[in-house]
């Protein structure tokens, strides 16, 4: 397979308000973030029903569920939640998945099972999720289908299998797709590819054989792709990254 990539690896990303799906797996504590600790989960509060934000945002704290508490149906000004470190339930993800706004959603670490996928699936207006480290199996992942905004989505988990390309060949409306320790085969491939308006495809540790990858390059030209942290050779550049 080696003979397909590009000899040099992609540049590590930074995150933006449209985060690019090869971001780090777990990026390390800065030493900016030990000399300058995060607001707490009440002040961020304060500033968004104040009118001074739209987001929580952990990248430094320990978060659990305990910090979702307080999120009630008036927050209807809350768009974004990440959290990088800690873990959080399906529990903890009731609360998060009710905002009646919520587009964005990053959580590390934690465990959200199909349970917590069928939360989501109720939440009208996301677009962004990534769930580097979930607990979800291909059933939770096709409950996402009913989602129509949903555009963004980085996966990864012991339990997503191989089954796991049909449940996402249901999210038609995907734009960009990372799949992070999924065991996709050539099959698994073709579901994907099938997606009416994917544009940027990251896989980690799959299982596609050149031979595979050969086909998707020549039958779709139009897709970006990046096979385990590298370009693809004949790939088009990414216009299009994905949070």
């Amino acid at each position: 397979m080696l003979l397909l990539f590009a000899s040099l690896g992609c540049t590590p990303a930074t995150d933006t308000p449209a985060e690019p799906p090869e971001l780090a797996r777990h990026e390390p504590l800065r030493e900016n973030d030990k000399r300058h600790p995060e607001a707490t989960v009440a002040t961020q509060l304060a500033a968004g029903r104040s009118g001074q934000s739209d987001r929580l945002e952990f990248r430094a704290t320990v978060i659990d569920d305990r910090a979702f508490e307080a999120i009630g149906g008036k927050d209807t000004w809350l768009k974004t939640v990440i959290a990088d470190r800690g873990k959080v339930t399906d529990e903890g993800l009731k609360s998060i998945a009710a905002l009646p706004h919520l587009t964005h959603l990053r959580l590390r670490q934690s465990p959200i099972s199909d349970v917590g996928m069928r939360l989501l699936a109720e939440a009208p207006k996301l677009q962004i999720l990534n769930l580097p480290q979930c607990d979800a199996t291909a059933e939770g992942v096709a409950s996402l289908a009913s989602l129509e905004s949903l555009r963004n989505l980085r996966l990864g988990g012991t339990r997503l299998t191989a089954e796991t390309a049909p449940a996402i060949g249901q999210l038609k409306s995907l734009r960009a797709l990372h799949l992070i320790g999924v065991p996709i085969d050539d099959a698994g491939l073709r579901e994907i590819a099938a997606l009416p308006h994917l544009r940027s495809l990251y896989l980690d540790d799959a299982k596609v054989s050149d031979d595979g990858w050969t086909w998707f390059q020549e039958n779709h030209p139009q897709i970006h792709v990046h096979v385990n942290q590298r370009h693809l050779d004949r790939s088009i550049p990414d216009h299009d990254q994905p949070d």
